[in-house]
Protein backbone atom coordinates (compact mmCIF):
# COMPACT_ATOMS: atom_id res chain seq x y z
CA UNK A 1 0.00 0.00 0.00
CA UNK A 2 1.42 3.72 -0.92
CA UNK A 3 0.65 6.83 0.27
CA UNK A 4 1.36 10.06 -0.50
CA UNK A 5 3.81 12.35 1.18
CA UNK A 6 3.03 15.84 1.83
CA UNK A 7 6.68 17.05 1.56
CA UNK A 8 8.02 15.66 -1.73
CA UNK A 9 4.34 13.94 -3.45
CA UNK A 10 5.81 10.63 -4.40
CA UNK A 11 3.62 7.97 -3.68
CA UNK A 12 5.77 6.31 -0.90
CA UNK A 13 5.33 2.63 0.49
CA UNK A 14 3.45 3.27 3.78
CA UNK A 15 6.60 1.14 5.83
CA UNK A 16 8.34 4.48 4.40
CA UNK A 17 6.12 6.76 6.29
CA UNK A 18 7.19 8.51 9.54
CA UNK A 19 5.70 10.98 11.66
CA UNK A 20 7.18 13.81 11.68
CA UNK A 21 6.27 16.80 14.69
CA UNK A 22 5.21 19.59 13.53
CA UNK A 23 6.16 21.46 16.74
CA UNK A 24 9.26 19.20 17.70
CA UNK A 25 8.36 16.76 20.72
CA UNK A 26 11.58 17.86 22.24
CA UNK A 27 9.66 21.28 22.11
CA UNK A 28 6.25 20.19 23.46
CA UNK A 29 4.91 19.43 20.23
CA UNK A 30 2.29 17.04 19.85
CA UNK A 31 0.83 17.22 16.38
CA UNK A 32 1.94 14.87 13.59
CA UNK A 33 2.27 14.60 10.20
CA UNK A 34 3.00 11.16 8.07
CA UNK A 35 5.81 11.76 5.56
CA UNK A 36 8.31 10.06 3.54
CA UNK A 37 11.58 8.91 5.60
CA UNK A 38 13.93 10.73 2.89
CA UNK A 39 11.66 14.00 3.16
CA UNK A 40 12.02 13.65 7.44
CA UNK A 41 16.15 12.79 7.09
CA UNK A 42 16.45 16.13 5.21
CA UNK A 43 14.03 18.45 7.18
CA UNK A 44 16.11 17.52 10.25
CA UNK A 45 19.36 18.22 8.67
CA UNK A 46 18.52 21.17 7.17
CA UNK A 47 16.49 22.75 9.98
CA UNK A 48 16.87 23.00 14.15
CA UNK A 49 14.10 21.99 15.90
CA UNK A 50 14.79 25.78 17.45
CA UNK A 51 13.31 26.80 13.84
CA UNK A 52 10.87 24.05 13.56
CA UNK A 53 9.14 25.21 16.32
CA UNK A 54 8.82 29.29 15.56
CA UNK A 55 9.09 29.54 11.70
CA UNK A 56 9.51 26.45 10.01
CA UNK A 57 6.21 24.89 11.64
CA UNK A 58 3.83 23.97 8.76
CA UNK A 59 4.35 21.56 5.87
CA UNK A 60 4.12 24.44 3.23
CA UNK A 61 6.55 26.82 4.95
CA UNK A 62 8.73 23.86 4.73
CA UNK A 63 8.31 23.91 1.22
CA UNK A 64 8.84 26.97 0.36
CA UNK A 65 12.22 27.37 1.76
CA UNK A 66 15.26 27.50 -0.96
CA UNK A 67 17.05 24.33 0.61
CA UNK A 68 14.02 22.31 0.56
CA UNK A 69 12.55 23.69 -2.78
CA UNK A 70 15.39 22.43 -4.28
CA UNK A 71 15.44 19.02 -2.85
CA UNK A 72 11.78 18.40 -3.32
CA UNK A 73 12.53 19.32 -7.15
CA UNK A 74 15.04 16.86 -7.33
CA UNK A 75 13.61 14.24 -5.11
CA UNK A 76 10.39 14.18 -7.00
CA UNK A 77 12.18 12.69 -9.92
CA UNK A 78 13.21 9.90 -7.91
CA UNK A 79 11.96 6.55 -7.49
CA UNK A 80 9.74 6.58 -4.83
CA UNK A 81 11.70 3.25 -3.02
CA UNK A 82 14.69 5.70 -2.98
CA UNK A 83 16.27 6.40 0.57
CA UNK A 84 18.86 9.08 -0.76
CA UNK A 85 21.54 10.55 1.37
CA UNK A 86 21.12 14.25 2.76
CA UNK A 87 24.24 16.64 3.46
CA UNK A 88 23.67 18.44 6.54
CA UNK A 89 23.12 21.84 5.80
CA UNK A 90 21.36 23.37 8.93
CA UNK A 91 19.76 26.75 8.91
CA UNK A 92 21.26 29.10 11.00
CA UNK A 93 19.51 30.06 14.02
Amino acid sequence: MRQLCPICERHVLVSNLTDHHVVPKSRGGKETVPICKACHRKIHRVFHNSSLEVEWNEVEKIKRHPEMYKYVKWIRKQSPDAMPKSKNNRVKV
